[in-house]
């Protein structure tokens, strides 16, 4: 049995959470309303933005669709079923729903952008695609061309960045391999790829503490992560190495040193 006065009162309480930032709290009392009222095409809608506020674009595509289902001539749920796509690199699906939503809603300026930033981002995701094709062959002069294009079309795609960021570490060009790492971080600050980077770029100039340091901080977000892994311990045993070779030529030139003094007080010096 619906009770769509019921419903209405969770959908306001959920707006409230969402206002707040809490999105676990808004979700829950959306789908309060949802029990309430099933055939609820807003709080389905409502609950597909806080779930694409979490990232969790199966979710809110699910929920958008239900609302489409409900609501087919509403624009804001087809648009919501698009943003999903989108997220989720299905572009081609993506673009066909914003053109659902502009069908429904002309006046709306802002679809035709969104299909813009879909279109760009498609052909961006190509061009990474051919890049990897040619990192896969060793030719990083040429994977960087089509990273570089990636970039170009879509500046906020941190994996873009992590292929440019690997191919100038195996070109030697450390300083922009870094800068790159560090954009990874900002964009995706919760992806351990751009922590991993960071410490491959330490690794290769020989600061294993710092390397050793961006390595754990990765794999504070990747535990189980047997490159992080790998990598970590790598560095490691290069600053052990490294530490018992400089404690090695200490003590050498202390001997040496005192060695020397001793000479001197006996007048062989």
């Amino acid at each position: 049995m619906n009770d769509s006065s019921s419903a209405e009162e969770w959908k306001i309480k959920g707006n409230e959470e969402l206002k707040k930032g809490n999105i676990d709290g808004a979700i829950e009392m959306f789908t309060e309303g949802l029990s309430k009222d099933s055939n609820n095409a807003i709080l389905y809608s409502n609950r597909a933005a806080a779930y694409s506020a979490q990232g969790k674009w199966m979710d809110a595509l699910e929920d958008a669709r239900k609302a489409v289902e409900i609501r087919p001539n509403w624009a804001k749920a087809h648009s919501r079923i698009a943003l999903a796509l989108f997220k989720l690199q299905r572009f081609e699906e993506a673009i066909q729903s914003y053109n659902s939503a502009i069908h429904l809603d002309p006046s709306n300026s802002e679809f035709p952008v969104h299909i813009s930033t879909v279109q760009k981002a498609w052909k961006a995701s190509e061009q990474n695609v051919l890049g990897e094709e040619q990192l896969h062959k060793g030719k990083f002069q040429q994977a960087f061309v089509f990273f570089e294009k990636a970039t170009e079309l879509d500046p906020n795609c941190a994996l873009y960045w992590s292929n440019i960021s690997f191919v100038y570490i195996q070109l030697d060009q450390f300083d922009k391999a870094f800068k790159a790492a560090e954009n990874i971080i900002s964009k995706r600050p919760s992806w351990h790829k751009g922590y991993q980077r960071k410490g491959q770029v330490y690794l290769a100039k020989g600061n294993y503490e710092l390397a050793a340091s961006a390595f754990a901080t990765g794999l504070q977000i990747e535990p189980n992560n047997e490159q992080l892994n790998n990598l970590f311990t790598k560095a490691q045993q290069e600053l052990w190495k490294s530490n018992t070779k400089s404690n090695s030529n200490s003590n050498s030139n202390q001997s040496k040193s005192t060695l020397q003094s001793i000479k001197e007080f006996l007048g062989f010096g």
